[in-house]
């Protein structure tokens, strides 16, 4: 689970170790602390987004670093508001790191700007661009031996699926974010499979529960509008029956008179 905190009072104390070596790595060397500081906020990235969100908050005029750095900065500033939970309201950032590490070479970061891009779209509501993007990650991916990477690509890919109704490709999805964690665990060979295993069954079994529950949700709602649309009908004839009685009794009164 990934928490968010706010650098303010005693969670500073969480950042000196960082921002110490960021200031020892500034005072060593004159040339390049940005690059320093990029290098920092990725390393601590996946473990502390709070902290990396604070250290690319202190570099100053990001906008003139040369443009390898910049596409850095454009893609760890989106990361890192990604983490916090911050919704994405443009895609200008990451769009840069996009055009710069779409041509790279190193498929692991090309993958990364991939998938960050598809995060910010789905925020802005462009579904289609989303997961274009997301496509776009795996299949980067999958030239790679990252199956970890793949797999958690996938998962967050079942419930983009799941979040708009396609639970075909969600479940279809969910297998293949499963298969790569297997190979994971297989490749990694440190700890016992069931270690790795059973959290993805977990996952497995509570997307499943999730499918099962918005399939159900949606053949109770199609039933209930078909009930409906008997009764409308059924009063329909009521109302034309009615309206057919109301002649021979008129008929029979002035009979009776």
């Amino acid at each position: 689970c990934i928490q968010t905190y706010y650098v303010m009072g005693s969670d500073n104390l969480k950042i000196l170790p960082f921002l110490f070596l960021l200031l020892l790595a500034s005072a060593c060397h004159k040339s390049g602390p940005v690059n320093r500081g990029l290098r920092l906020a990725d390393s601590i990235m996946e473990e502390n987004p709070d902290t990396a969100m604070y250290v690319l908050q202190r570099i100053s005029n990001p906008e003139v670093m040369p443009t390898e750095e910049y596409a850095m900065y454009c893609l760890l500033a989106t990361q890192a508001a990604d983490l916090n939970k911050v919704s994405h309201t443009s895609d200008e950032l990451i769009s840069f790191a996009v055009k710069y590490f779409g041509e790279s070479p190193d498929k692991a970061l090309k993958a990364r700007a991939y998938y960050y891009m598809a995060r910010v779209q789905d925020d802005l509501g462009n579904t289609p661009e989303a997961e274009k993007y997301y496509l776009l990650a795996i299949t980067t991916l999958e030239k790679t031996d990252e199956y970890k990477p793949t797999g958690s690509v996938y998962t967050t890919l079942s419930e983009f699926y799941l979040a708009n109704g396609k639970f075909t490709e969600s479940r279809e999805a969910q297998q293949k974010a499963y298969n790569n964690y297997l190979l994971a665990a297989r490749q990694e060979n440190r700890l016992h499979p069931a270690f790795i295993i059973l959290p993805a069954l977990l996952i497995v079994v509570l997307l499943s529960f999730l499918i099962r529950y918005q399939l159900t949700i949606h053949k109770e709602k199609k039933e209930l509008l078909g009930q409906a649309k008997k009764l409308a009908s059924a009063r329909q004839v009521i109302d034309k029956q009615r309206t057919q009685l109301t002649h021979p009794k008129k008929e029979i009164t002035s009979i009776k008179k």
